[in-house]
């Protein structure tokens, strides 16, 4: 029987920053364009690229989720946009939707959805 060498190679991550949210470190892997596009290490391990809508669309998402009635923002209609415009996995494919993620995870997907759509990420 013939023995096979398997190579394996380990690729570390080059992490250029850590943003501090709550009591966990979402690592930033790398930051284009000013903040338009930022893969990040979220505190699963999992890596995803965060591209930036454009600040009209972003301007209408904020439109289209402003409740005139009471003078509230829908952040649910905001965070179904950002995870299905702005989020991609990398490396896995597992989606991030409001449904599928517990509430430590969703409160700092929340934060990060807050600070990079307004450019603070």
């Amino acid at each position: 029987m013939d023995k096979k060498l398997i190579e394996t190679e380990v690729v570390e991550k080059k992490v250029i920053r850590i943003v501090r949210i709550s009591d966990e470190n979402i690592k930033v892997l790398s930051d284009e364009d000013e903040g338009m596009k930022i893969k990040i290490e979220f505190i699963d391990g999992k890596d995803y690229l965060l591209v930036h809508p454009g600040n009209r669309t972003h301007a209408d998402w904020i439109k289209n989720a402003f409740k005139a009635n009471t003078g509230e923002i829908n952040a649910t209609y905001l965070a179904d946009q950002f995870f299905e415009h702005c989020v991609s996995p990398i490396g896995h494919n597992f989606r991030p939707t409001l449904d599928n993620l517990s509430p430590k995870k969703a409160g700092i997907w929340s934060v990060i959805l807050s600070r990079f759509l307004e450019g603070k990420f």
